[in-house]
């Protein structure tokens, strides 16, 4: 899997020195309503002293500044995030994170805090948060060049850059690089593709969030929702945007997309156990298919439906549409998919107790898959077919 934290110190030391002096700035804050007119005064001038030491580039002062302006205003959210800034400024880049993540906690609506809470995680190494900390601060302000230009800096400098800099430099072409939606979504499948399933659905969800006129985009975030949530176990959320996906799908009259919708529906449904859904998602899946005559999409229609039919002790229609498939496959030329679907033929027979049956089928699996030199596939048909029957 492609890990995002292979960075050295050093070259994180050297890409925090270009970011806080490509982007330090402060704001002014000016302290809560509930401070008193004393206590005021000397948190003002607490501010304005440590403002003052940042731009002379004493960070350590600055720092030690705003710690005191905290102490007498502990929920000023731009406090935090200014004392973050200087924290990164320092290298600190752990203590830096949190403070912006105090500050993202203290105002959830504020886009500066993600964009602190991305630049430090960048900094950490930490890439695929930090891809997930902009885009949430995007969802908060689609309009941000700050929030904006640090998810493509941050996506150019992460080991995803081989895929995403190309595709950056056709949205460019197309003069689709300044739309929030589309660079997102372009991050969040990315991330999928990597096997960071956690940060591909914060960056997705706040693809969503900001939202698209486009149905056929919206069904790729849908769709791509789905896949990272039922990677993470989370069936019933992959459920939700699987339906959202159909829904879209058959709203453009997209009978490719209903099918495959339909049989990532069945799967998710047969994993939770719900046969009866997963029974009528497959029946639709199969249709569908043999509709848009897609044989290949059919074939896995049918095993799935013999996988649902065998789990609920319906061995006839278990048989029939494994041997079905089997016959399918064998018209697609297939002949390891055929091997593996005899297999699934002489489970069913061992099911039922026809055990003369099953070892013939899984005897021609095992010869089929010699043929092919499969050693898994055959090693599959000698477990299955070595049981002492």
């Amino acid at each position: 899997m492609l890990s995002l934290c292979n960075w050295s110190l050093l070259g994180r030391c050297q890409l925090a020195c270009f970011i806080a002096n490509k982007h330090f700035s402060q704001v002014e804050p000016e302290g809560t309503s509930e401070l008193p007119a004393a206590s005021r005064a000397l948190f003002l001038e607490k501010v304005r002293q440590s403002n003052a030491a940042c731009q002379n580039g004493d960070f350590a002062t600055a720092v030690a500044l705003y710690t005191d302006a905290l102490q007498l205003d502990p929920t000023n959210h731009i406090l935090y995030s200014n004392r973050s800034a200087a924290r990164l400024k320092q290298g600190l880049f752990a203590q830096a994170l949190q403070d912006a993540i105090t500050a993202r906690d203290l105002c959830p609506s504020w886009p500066k805090a993600y964009y602190r809470q991305g630049v430090a995680l960048q900094c950490l190494g930490r890439y695929g948060e930090a891809l997930a900390a902009f885009s949430q601060g995007l969802a908060q302000d689609p309009s941000s060049q700050q929030l904006l230009a640090g998810l493509v800096e941050a996506s150019i400098k992460s080991p995803l850059r081989h895929n995403l800099e190309p595709t950056f430099q056709q949205l460019e072409i197309m003069k689709l690089n300044q739309s929030p939606f589309v660079l997102i979504s372009v991050v969040g499948q990315e991330l999928l593709g990597a096997g960071l399933y956690h940060s591909a659905v914060t960056v997705l969800e706040a693809a969503l969030r900001i939202g698209s006129c486009s149905l056929k985009l919206r069904g790729s975030v849908f769709s791509a929702l789905s896949s990272a949530h039922w990677a993470l176990n989370q069936l019933d959320k992959a459920i939700g945007y699987m339906q959202q996906d159909l829904a879209i799908a058959k709203s453009l009259g997209d009978t490719a997309g209903e099918c495959r919708a339909h049989g990532n529906l069945g799967s998710a449904y047969f994993s939770k156990g719900s046969y009866k859904e997963a029974l009528t998602a497959h029946r639709y899946q199969l249709v569908l298919a043999m509709k848009c005559k897609d044989t290949q999409a059919a074939a896995a229609a049918l095993t799935s439906l013999g996988h649902v039919y065998t789990a609920i002790g319906d061995y006839p229609n278990a048989l029939a549409s494994h041997k079905q498939c089997v016959q399918l496959v064998k018209q697609m030329g297939d002949r390891l998919q055929e091997a593996r679907e005899i297999g699934n033929v002489g489970a069913v027979y061992m099911a039922m107790g026809d055990f003369d049956s099953a070892v013939d089928c899984h005897t021609q699996h095992l010869r089929i898959a010699r043929r092919l030199g499969n050693q898994l596939s055959a090693w599959d048909a000698r477990y299955i077919g070595d049981w002492d029957l």
